[in-house]
């Protein structure tokens, strides 16, 4: 049987990065500027940890 998914702090930091890189790619292509890079994934990991922290205490209760 296959598992449900489960949003937790890894899960979280990857979501966070990839939507951050999605980001990161319309940002470069309307601005035509790659410093975008340097700091949109950084900021993406450490917005979904404490989404997938968040999500794994609520689910605890």
């Amino acid at each position: 049987m296959k598992k449900k998914f489960q949003l937790n702090p890894a899960t979280g930091m990857a979501m966070g990065a990839i939507v951050a890189a999605l980001i990161s790619i319309i940002v470069q292509l309307a601005t035509k500027d790659s410093s975008v890079w340097l700091w949109s994934i950084p900021i993406g990991i450490a917005v979904g940890l404490p989404i997938g922290i968040a999500a794994n205490e609520k689910k605890k209760f």
